[in-house]
């Protein structure tokens, strides 16, 4: 994927120069973005998708029919797999991994 270079005491990573390189970290990008919205359900990708647009839990409750308390769950859930503390944090990290 990358080619590491040795700089005195800092590994730096080369970007892809070529074609089939570039073609190949593509797919692999992609491949983990699908590997990792598979770890989420329907229902918390849709609430992040809806945290995205600044709803809140109510306003999510109400579009989707389910109540405040189970939106909270689902956002708690992907957060925690996300591994992040915060709704803007779940949102901006989803985003970087293609999940939205």
């Amino acid at each position: 994927m990358f080619d590491s270079v040795q700089t005195t005491d800092v590994l730096v990573s080369m970007p892809p120069t070529g074609v089939a390189e570039i073609v190949t970290f593509s797919s692999k990008l992609a491949a983990e973005a699908a590997g990792k919205a598979a770890l989420f359900t329907p229902r918390e990708l849709e609430v992040i998708r809806w945290i995205a647009k600044g709803k809140s839990d109510w306003e999510i409750g109400e579009i989707l029919f389910i109540s405040r308390k189970t939106v909270n769950y689902h956002v708690e859930r992907a957060k925690r797999k996300l591994r992040v503390a915060t709704r803007t944090q779940a949102v901006l990290v989803a985003e970087k991994h293609g999940l939205l």
